[in-house]
């Protein structure tokens, strides 16, 4: 099992926290905590501009369509079973992926996650 497969459907996972909706605007910094004896698990990253679904990184809409890709292995790699990470806006892997924007608009960073009592040896030896 992968560290982006873990959920709670683990019979002894306790989710602490429920997920919530992160917008990350250009030059800031995604930070999450999970308490003590827990870990993260991403549930879901987007990368882009998503003017369908306006908020507080988009002040006006250049653009008629969203732009925007799926970067949660990328979120998952950096975060899920950690206890704490942080994830620049923009970044180096970010900008790497492929979202369709064009280069003079920001991009921004849309993150849910949850916290998951244990850590992640538990979780993967539990499965096997």
């Amino acid at each position: 099992m992968s560290v982006t497969e873990l959920n709670c459907r683990v019979p002894a996972c306790v989710c602490l926290t429920e997920w919530t909706l992160h917008e990350v605007c250009q030059w800031e910094n995604f930070d999450a905590a999970c308490p003590a004896n827990s870990v993260l698990v991403v549930d879901q990253a987007t990368y882009g501009r998503r003017v369908s679904r306006p908020g507080r990184c988009i002040e006006r809409a250049y653009d008629r369509k969203d732009c925007i890709t799926d970067v949660r292995a990328l979120a998952s790699r950096r975060c899920s079973g950690r206890r704490r990470c942080r994830i620049g806006v923009p970044g180096p892997d970010l900008d790497r992926s492929p979202h369709g924007c064009q280069r003079d608009l920001k991009a921004n960073l849309e993150i849910s996650y949850h916290c998951v009592a244990g850590n992640i040896y538990n979780f993967i030896h539990h499965e096997t």
